[in-house]
């Protein structure tokens, strides 16, 4: 199996920016089916900026009310 990982960010930098959207796609490793996707908004608990949501599409109206990252772990990690 494969899994692919897209991550959505407030910014670039590490120590300060926050996971705005996660989305993970299982493939079969030999087809390259899909078998399986997850896809989420993620509340980052701080604004987005207008550049990363220029380039996104995603609002902070989009995000305010999405699951924290914290809450969503144990769902990623089952899924993957």
């Amino acid at each position: 199996m494969i899994i692919s990982f897209d991550l959505e960010t407030t910014g670039l930098d590490k120590y300060n920016d926050e996971i705005i959207e996660i989305a993970l796609v299982k493939f079969d490793e030999k087809t390259f089916e899909i078998l399986d996707v997850f896809s989420t908004f993620v509340n980052p608990n701080k604004p987005i900026p207008d550049i990363i949501s220029n380039v996104t599409w995603i609002y902070y109206t989009d995000v305010e009310n999405a699951p924290l990252l914290n809450d969503i772990k144990k769902e990623i990690l089952e899924f993957i």
